[in-house]
């Protein structure tokens, strides 16, 4: 027998509930960014050991009703719907759940003439720039058209070519599922230009105008361009704050480096809610402008030198002292074969003809400094290199003192005796567990449970089998507490751990099959953290038998703490109801817990000196 069930929707607060089915992901009162490829959807059925397909695909689906279905949507009087046929005992009952939605980017028709308003338009916040710079315009139209575009403000129209965009992977696919592949479509009528601005502006708009077959249509864009008056430098000072100004390669985009207190910068150019400066020539970074405060006009644009640095090298760490004469932005990156430390500083220039070397010549203790060399690559950019003798380095702290900058380094930790198996070599290690999120939930399972709870629990099991071997552990937050993830690098360094593990459990953007592409990841930046980053991988693919969802490099937060040996684990998916299910229980959790504490174990007794 077969039934069919129409579902209509209002607004919920977290799950849509009716008798046959519970949807909690994608929720059916939110509108669908359609991306070309198949959509995974999250829920319960109220059914004991049923079968159920969405769309024709199989759903994964648990004893008790809670599942995950990757599948195609199908169009129908205006909506995308999902059929979600739950058959038992010989009967069918048809659920069919309508979404809104945004169609994924394709070429119009070729008429009539439009222009496409779901096209992420360029430019597309306001834009401050130099007397001098370009602006770049695209926008996405009805193809086979002539477009132009102008500046208010600036005499004239500036011309612009048609494009064809290429898709051939989908972003969420090459991270986490099948790869650089599984897409192949072309997007015709993008049309780009780009103008020099070479006089002043003030708060000019963009206008678009497109001509086809006699007709013609025009739109102009919301955001405002505005000069820079260059006569007097904008100079702005970062915030003295324990979570340092983040800068971005551009606007949102990935951390480049973490910028503390008291540091000046000479705007030279804006982007909606961030500013940008030149701290070296061609080299640009990208800050919130919340982060800075202004300095008074007729500040002079920062332009530090330098004329000496020292190195101690002596007891636990390393010391290294920069004796600049302003306060200046930094990176640091972390170099193998040979095992060094570059130091890229920026807005400074070298005068440097002194590095003074104290050396410890204990005869139990090798040199953890084997030399350091200096450089002036660019215009603006000072680069310092450190040559370590030991296999690596347990992350490193930096803090100014005046203009003073003060690098310093940790040696490896002192390795534990353990003679005949008794002991532990975490006797007495200083580990800060970082149970992840909150106040954001996380990802959510079928059944609605919240990452952020399962990530607490086993922190908590982690904190007591640290302890019962002597640890010393301290938490990020408390089960409640709501902590944003910028403050957490703070509460880290206020522990002064040697390892920071931060703890959270997966899910993957929409587009990729979460029903194959599943399992365990362990994620790491620095490379202080890659070798217990690995034996924690190691471990989780030998004893929880997910599958192996990968070892990466992640440019993350939570991984780019530098003054210890930070990384983050992502043992099983909230979004498989297997997984949600074995998170829950003791047993799964035991397992976690002990593939974390063995490779601890393993890390400490063969990287500590």
């Amino acid at each position: 027998m077969t039934r069919i069930l129409f579902v209509f929707f209002a607004l919920p607060l977290f799950a849509q509930t009716t008798d046959d089915i519970e949807i909690i992901y994608p929720h059916p009162a939110h509108t669908l960014r359609l991306v070309g490829a198949p959509l995974y959807l999250i829920g319960t059925i109220p059914y004991e050991n049923a079968d159920l397909t969405v769309n024709g695909a199989e759903a994964l689906i648990d004893p008790d009703g809670a599942f995950i279905a990757f599948a195609q949507p199908r169009f129908r009087e205006g909506s995308v719907a999902f059929d979600f046929e739950i058959t038992q005992g010989g009967e069918t009952t048809t659920v069919p759940i309508l979404y809104k939605y945004i169609p994924a980017p394709a070429t119009l028709p070729d008429a009539p003439l439009r222009f496409d308003g779901a096209w992420r338009a360029t430019p597309l916040h306001d834009r401050e720039v130099r007397v001098g710079e370009t602006i770049s315009v695209e926008v996405k139209a009805t193809p086979g058209a002539r477009a132009t575009f102008a500046v208010e403000g600036i005499e004239g129209e500036f011309p612009m070519i048609e494009t064809t965009e290429r898709i051939d992977y989908l972003y969420g696919d090459a991270v986490f599922g099948a790869g650089f592949t599984g897409m192949d479509r072309e997007i015709g009528g993008v049309y780009q230009g780009v103008a020099r601005i070479l006089e002043p502006l003030d708060s000019a708009r963009v206008s678009i105008r497109l001509e086809k077959n006699g007709e013609r249509i025009d739109t102009t864009l919301p955001p405002k361009i505005k000069t820079i008056d260059s006569r007097v430098p904008r100079v702005v000072r970062t915030k003295d704050a324990p979570n340092w100004t983040t800068a971005r390669t551009k606007p949102g985009l990935g951390y480049l480096m973490f910028i503390p207190g008291g540091v000046p910068l000479e705007v030279t150019g804006g982007t909606g809610e961030y500013l940008a400066s030149e701290v070296a020539a061609g080299k640009t970074i990208h800050f919130p402008a919340s982060f800075v405060v202004e300095e008074p006009l007729g500040t002079p644009p920062p332009e530090a030198s330098i004329d000496v640095a020292r190195i101690s090298d002596a007891g636990e760490k390393a010391i290294v002292e920069f004796g600049f004469d302003e306060r200046v932005p930094y990176s640091i990156e972390q170099l193998e074969s040979p095992q060094r430390l570059v130091f890229r500083f920026f807005n400074v220039w070298t005068n440097i003809d002194w590095i003074r070397h104290e050396r410890d010549y204990d005869e139990d203790r090798a040199p953890f400094v084997r030399e350091a060399t200096w450089s002036q690559p660019r215009d603006g950019e000072f680069v310092f290199t450190l040559l370590l003798d030991q296999k690596t380095h347990w992350g490193y702290r930096t803090e100014y003192d005046g203009s003073t900058l003060r690098a310093t380094i940790n040696k490896p930790a002192a390795r534990r005796s353990t003679f005949l198996g008794l002991g532990s070599q975490l006797e007495g290690r200083r580990i800060a567990i970082d149970p992840g999120h909150n106040p954001e939930s996380g990802a959510v399972g079928p059944r609605g449970t919240l990452e952020k709870d399962v990530d607490y629990v086993l922190a908590e099991r982690l904190r007591e089998a640290f302890e019962e071997r002597g640890a010393i552990v301290e938490f990020t937050r408390e089960r409640d507490e709501a902590l944003p993830l910028r403050e957490r690098k703070a509460r880290v360094n206020e522990i002064d751990p040697e390892i920071v593990i931060s703890v959270h459990n997966n899910a993957v953007p929409q587009g990729v099959d979460a029903t194959t592409y599943n399992g365990s990841s362990v994620y790491y930046y620095y490379r202080q953290a890659k070798p217990l980053a690995e034996l924690i991988h190691r471990r989780f693919n030998e004893r929880l038998g997910m599958r192996d969802h990968g070892f990466y490099y992640g440019n993350l937060y939570m991984c780019r703490i530098p003054e210890s040996i930070s990384l983050l684990v992502e043992p099983a998916f909230m979004s498989i109801p297997e997984q949600e299910r074995l998170l829950k229980t003791d047993e799964f959790q035991a397992k976690i817990v002990e593939a974390i504490v063995e490779a601890f174990e393993e890390f400490y007794d063969r990287y500590a000196e």
